[in-house]
């Protein structure tokens, strides 16, 4: 009797869970908008998916050309990047370099196996590509990732209610490459506006980013403001935070997911304009992302 009261009680914690986690998810996401997934193994692919029943994306990635990669590790083949994470105990470099290579923030990251180099493999058409981009259980729910059960549950739901052929594919040109590596103000012109957010271009706001010592990370994360869709005002070096802090009057829908994207602490100044952030990067996000 007592283990079956256990496992009642078990039972309605669990779910209990489940829900609060759905519901946090999907809050979040109703915000976001975007859902943004990299799978990477050997053909490695970047899905957007637009929440609002907007326009979905997908790209996959040759694996021979270099990008940047945030840390201060400079540019990488795509195929490498992996072994670069593996080798650094970091898989969080997955979700910065391709963040980056995108301007908008991913999610989510699932990797067979990151000790592995990857090298391109025989061209494969469009439609075969497409029929293997979602409806793969093992990539969802096999592979290692940054997210939960609840999470990998969440996501795989989003994508399951959506065709192959309604993702829309971002191609990196030949003209994007130099030197076998993405321009990524080539790129960046180009894909300007893809991943934009209603609500954050609704709000209009401008962030000014402060930087310890390193500008190249105050770039690097302006990129991906503006690739949201966020108004990036200037830059200034001002030393002394260790930790990210977003300053603002009036809490509103670019605070929420900046907070959470890059894991910054919210403080309030009443002497800002309504239309002002002051963004911190802080030492330790500053030395992941320069």
């Amino acid at each position: 009797m007592r283990r079956i009261k256990i496992f009642f009680l078990l039972l309605v914690f669990l779910t209990g869970y489940f829900v609060w986690k759905f519901y946090s998810l999907a809050k979040y996401f109703s915000q976001k908008e975007r859902l943004s997934v990299l799978i990477y193994d050997s053909q490695p692919v970047f899905l957007s998916l637009d929440l609002r029943e907007g326009i979905n994306y997908y790209s996959y990635l040759p694996l021979d050309f270099k990008i940047d990669v945030p840390g201060g590790y400079g540019s990488y083949r795509i195929g490498s990047i992996g072994k670069l994470a593996f080798l650094e105990k970091d898989p969080e470099l997955l979700k910065r370099s391709f963040s980056l290579l995108f301007a908008t923030p991913l999610d989510y990251y699932f990797y067979s196996d990151l000790s592995k180099i990857y090298y391109n493999n025989k061209e494969l058409d469009e439609d075969r590509r497409r029929e293997k981009v979602f409806f793969s259980l093992k990539k969802f729910f096999v592979y290692k990732t940054n997210a939960s059960f609840a999470e990998k549950v969440f996501i795989f739901s989003k994508f399951l209610t959506v065709p192959p052929v309604s993702f829309q594919p971002i191609r990196v040109r030949s003209e994007e490459v130099e030197e076998e590596k993405i321009s990524l103000k080539k790129f960046h012109r180009r894909i300007q506006g893809s991943f934009y957010n209603r609500k954050i271009r609704e709000e209009n706001k401008r962030v000014k980013i402060y930087y310890n010592k390193e500008f190249s990370a105050a770039e690097n994360l302006a990129a991906v403001f503006e690739g949201m869709g966020i108004d990036v005002l200037g830059f200034e070096r001002k030393e002394g935070r260790e930790g990210c802090i977003i300053s603002t009057k009036k809490e509103g829908t670019v605070e929420r997911i900046v907070s959470r994207v890059f894991g910054c602490q919210l403080d309030y100044d009443e002497k800002l304009e309504e239309d002002l952030i002051n963004f911190y990067l802080g030492k330790k996000l500053e030395q992941k992302w320069r």
